[in-house]
C-alpha cells in the first residue's frame, strides 16, 4: 500500500494491496486484506481472508477465504476454512467451516452471534444477539447417554427425563 498507512504487516501477492489510510493491520496470504484502505487493527490469515473488508476495524481471520463479504463490519473473529464467508455483520465469532449461509440457516447480516461448526459447513451450536442458543441438528445428551433434551420434528426442545435423570427449571 501506499499513502499515510502505518505499521501495517502485508505478506503475499496482492495481499493489503489498497492499503492506503489504514494501520496495524496484519495481511498474509494471497490476496488476503486485498481491500482495506483505510481499516485498521484487522488481521487476515490465509489465501484470499478478508478480501472485501475496506473499512472494517478489529476484524480477525485465520484460514483461507473467511470473512470475504464483509466490508465495514468490525469486531468478527473466523477461524477455519471458508468460516463466516458471506457474513456482512459485526461482532461475531464462527468457528468451523460454516459461511454464514447454508443449512437452511441464513446469518449472513447478523450481528453478536457465536457459531460453531462442523467440517461439513453444518453450524452445531448458534447463540444469537440475545443469548439464546440453537442446537440446530439435536438435543442436549450426558456422557452416560442420557437425553436431557431432545427435538420434536418442528424443532421444537422436548424435555426428557430418562436413566434417573430428572428435569427442573
Amino acid at each position: 500500500g501506499s499513502g499515510t498507512s502505518l505499521t501495517n504487516t502485508v505478506m503475499g501477492a496482492n495481499s493489503g494491496e489498497n492499503l492506503t489510510f489504514g494501520f496495524d493491520n496484519v495481511t498474509v496470504g494471497a490476496q488476503s486484506g486485498g481491500q482495506i484502505s483505510s481499516g485498521f487493527l484487522n488481521t487476515a490469515v490465509g489465501t484470499s481472508s478478508q478480501t472485501a473488508v475496506n473499512t472494517g476495524t478489529g476484524n480477525t481471520s485465520l484460514g483461507s477465504n473467511s470473512l470475504t463479504s464483509v466490508t465495514s463490519g468490525s469486531s468478527n473473529t473466523a477461524i477455519g476454512f471458508n468460516s463466516a464467508a458471506s457474513v456482512t455483520g459485526s461482532r461475531n465469532t464462527y468457528v468451523g467451516t460454516y459461511s454464514g449461509n447454508s443449512s437452511g440457516i441464513d446469518l449472513r447480516s447478523a450481528n453478536n452471534h457465536i457459531v460453531l461448526s462442523d467440517g461439513s459447513a453444518n453450524p452445531r451450536v448458534i447463540i444469537d444477539d440475545s443469548g439464546d442458543m440453537t442446537l440446530p441438528a439435536g438435543g442436549i445428551r450426558l456422557s452416560n447417554g442420557t437425553d436431557l433434551l431432545s427435538v420434536y420434528e418442528e424443532g421444537e426442545w422436548v424435555p426428557t427425563a430418562g436413566s434417573g435423570a430428572t428435569i427442573s427449571s
